[in-house]
């Protein structure tokens, strides 16, 4: 089972329609989900204007619980991924639900300062984490309530006892019009 969280004043609609998981799914033989948050809004622990103050933690947890009674998903191969604040929303599920999920991956999101406080996670949880540098809304270094990616990595290399100093490795550019390079860090 799958969650792929839309961002802020976004809807379940337009994450399904942009991510396309829906065609991975097929030939990954998975069941992915696009839950609506209250308001196209998350409760990311963060007291943004307009975010949510929703139990998302038990509405995720319910929406787990009618997968398995429907369609006897295996609950230790959940995973939640999203988009900017759904990639808030990934992160504290796996901080502070008391599932452990088999993963979670952020793309242009990180962690509230409030939920990076709170993070305590009852299980080791596997994390991918997408950043641009130059991120414009959510930016790499923190700041407006949320932390940096730096800081979200080092926590969970903590949680998850991984080395502190990562394996960087440069990926081919693509694109040598966009002014962008990408690389990967493993640990």
């Amino acid at each position: 089972l799958v969650f792929v969280l839309h961002g802020f004043t976004q809807t379940a609609q337009a994450i399904m329609d942009v991510s396309a998981f829906n065609a991975v799914a097929d030939t990954g033989n998975f069941i992915v989900v696009y839950p609506n948050g209250v308001g196209n809004a998350w409760n990311t622990n963060s007291g943004m204007t307009g975010g949510s103050t929703a139990n998302d933690i038990g509405f995720i947890a319910a929406l787990t619980d009618t997968m398995f009674s429907r369609y006897g998903i295996d609950t230790t191969r959940v995973y939640s991924c999203g988009f900017s604040a759904g990639g808030y929303m990934s992160h504290r599920l796996a901080c502070e639900s008391p599932r452990c999920y088999a993963a979670v991956a952020s793309v242009a999101g990180t962690m509230s300062a409030g939920a990076y406080t709170a993070c305590n996670p009852s299980c080791p949880t596997p994390v991918v984490q997408i950043h641009g540098t130059a991120d414009g809304i959510v930016s790499y270094n923190g700041g407006a309530g949320g932390v940096s990616v730096d800081d979200v990595m080092a926590k969970w290399t903590a949680v998850d006892v991984c080395p502190a100093t990562p394996t960087v490795t440069a990926l081919p550019n693509t694109n040598m019009f966009d002014n962008s390079t990408v690389e990967s860090s493993s640990y």
